[in-house]
């Protein structure tokens, strides 16, 4: 049920989800398709560390600052500088390296709108990388060279210790050249001391040697973006877009609800459903019985449920001889269709053999004239009103038999008093004695008080509304300025409804059958 009740909303909704969807993906699509495509290369670098043969945890661990290392080398000045030089290019594209999960590899990514670029300088920074890698080998290469020549300076200081101790022994002693032996030992230990705290810095200070760097997969020219597919994003926007149009259509539901179901609508009205009007085709909506046989169809159960609903109210040993002869047909704003469905109704009951007169009661948007093809600027009934003419000079024929029409003439600033008046009770007591029925087509409830002030003078009203496009608030107002003045509601008449929506809209002929 409530699964049944969302779709109604979305379906009456509609509108706000397709523009919404419409406009989020056009607006998606407009910027997807000018931002310029970017292309990304990978080059494969496989690391191993320096004098690690058995993996532990601590071997993990300096394998990660290894890494880290690599990282914040390739982004260095002396990397990136050299790398624009070979490359011959004044900025380098944006680049990034990591490790590749459970593996000994890193992968170096490098992004740019161009895609021999991007391979190009994957290949240049990680060539580079290793270099500079060979570069601390030969550095430690260095180190072994001091170390040699500490040994060095250590065999010909025992030398020369020797040979002392041997002068020393000797008789005479030689004097001279033993100064000379003490001379040198001072100055060969002095730089053997050197040598020697230089050799412990440089073992302090660096942290590998010679770990074994090797490209394994050279970057090669991407073929199609790594970003930036319009498609994706158009349908990512598009989605995103008919997410947001739902959500929309539900606050909007939310703020101001449609009428969906007979039960909404008899709760709002506080009446009974008495018919269902589908769309009717433009060139048959001021008669519908030249053409269109479901609109036809429609109008002859209504015109029953109208009778059967006088019958109920009609007169008695104790009541008015008139009563349910007045009909005022009212909506609660203009564009529900009351104007078409009071002419056809009107029409509907004259093909049944009843005197019908349809008096144009709408002085600020007159219609009927103009579906019926009169004047409106001679006798009307704002001159009866105004005392310019009598009720049966504004009584016109339409070229249909026991049907007439009393326009509504020229708008005045004071329909309200005149729908109100002692004049308008007279000339419907004077239309009663001279038809069987008495059908007003008066202005929108909420637009105007005029119908409020006829259905005073009326026995019942007929709420016309168009369920997709009046919101139950809307028509909920209407129904309370009814109430004021105590109308009768006799029923609704629901307009633009599909046929096929006939179990959805049930009328009151299919719930009460005439007695």
């Amino acid at each position: 049920m409530e699964t049944s009740r969302y779709l109604k909303i979305l379906l009456g909704r509609r509108w706000i989800v397709l523009l919404t969807t419409i406009v989020a993906g056009a607006v998606v699509a407009f910027f997807a398709l000018r931002t310029v495509p970017v292309y990304t290369a990978t080059a494969k670098l496989r690391v191993v560390p320096f004098g690690v043969n058995t993996p532990d945890y601590g071997a993990y661990l300096y394998f990660d600052r290894l890494v880290a290392t690599y990282a914040e080398l390739v982004q260095s000045n002396t990397v990136t500088d050299e790398a624009k030089k070979r490359l011959g290019i004044e900025w380098l594209p944006p680049y990034t390296i990591e490790t590749i999960p459970q593996t000994e590899l890193m992968r170096l990514d490098v992004t740019s709108e161009y895609p021999e670029m991007s391979a190009n300088v994957a290949n240049t920074l990680a060539q580079i990388l290793i270099e500079q890698n060979e570069a601390i080998a030969t550095r430690s290469d260095n180190d072994n060279n001091l170390q040699a020549r500490i040994t060095e300076l250590s065999d010909e200081i025992n030398t020369l210790t020797e040979e002392r101790t041997i002068l020393e022994n000797q008789i005479p002693q030689d004097v001279v050249r033993i100064a000379e032996i003490n001379q040198q030992l001072d100055t060969l230990r002095q730089t053997y001391n050197l040598l020697l705290l230089s050799s412990v810095q440089r073992e302090v200070s660096q942290s590998s040697q010679a770990n074994a760097l090797t490209l394994v997969e050279r970057a090669t020219t991407p073929q199609l973006p790594s970003s930036s597919n319009s498609r994706t994003m158009i349908i990512l926007g598009t989605v995103v877009g008919l997410l947001g149009g739902v959500g929309l259509a539900f606050i909007a539901e939310a703020i101001n609800p449609r009428l969906y179901t007979t039960q909404q609508i008899e709760a709002t009205t506080r009446a009974t459903i008495i018919g269902r009007i589908p769309p009717i085709r433009r060139k048959f909506r001021k008669d519908v019985f030249g053409g269109d046989a479901r609109a036809a169809e429609a109008f002859r159960r209504l015109r029953t449920n109208l009778i059967n609903l006088a019958n109920l109210n009609g007169s008695t040993a104790d009541s008015a001889p008139h009563q349910g002869k007045l009909i005022l047909l009212a909506s609660a704003i203009p564009g529900d269709g009351k104007s078409t469905i009071a002419a056809n109704l009107a029409r509907s009951l004259a093909r049944n053999q009843q005197s019908v007169v349809l008096v144009d009661a709408d002085m600020r948007r007159p219609t009927q004239h103009t579906i019926f093809g009169i004047s409106n600027d001679g006798d009307s009934l704002s001159n009866v009103l105004l005392e310019k003419s009598s009720i049966d000079e504004a009584t016109e024929g339409v070229g249909m038999q026991n049907l007439k029409l009393v326009p509504a003439g020229v708008s005045t600033f004071n329909s309200t008093e005149l729908l109100a008046s002692q004049k308008m009770a007279a000339l419907t007591n004077h239309l009663l004695e001279h038809f069987d029925v008495v059908i007003f087509d008066g202005p929108a409830i909420l637009a105007a008080p005029d119908s409020v002030a006829l259905a005073a003078l009326v026995d019942g009203v007929i709420m016309a509304v168009d369920p997709k496009r009046t919101s139950q608030k809307i028509v909920d107002m209407a129904r309370e300025e009814l109430d004021q003045v105590g109308a009768n509601v006799l029923g609704v008449v629901l307009n633009r409804v599909p046929a096929d929506k006939a179990t959805m809209w049930p009328s009151y002929s299919i719930m009460k059958q005439p007695s």
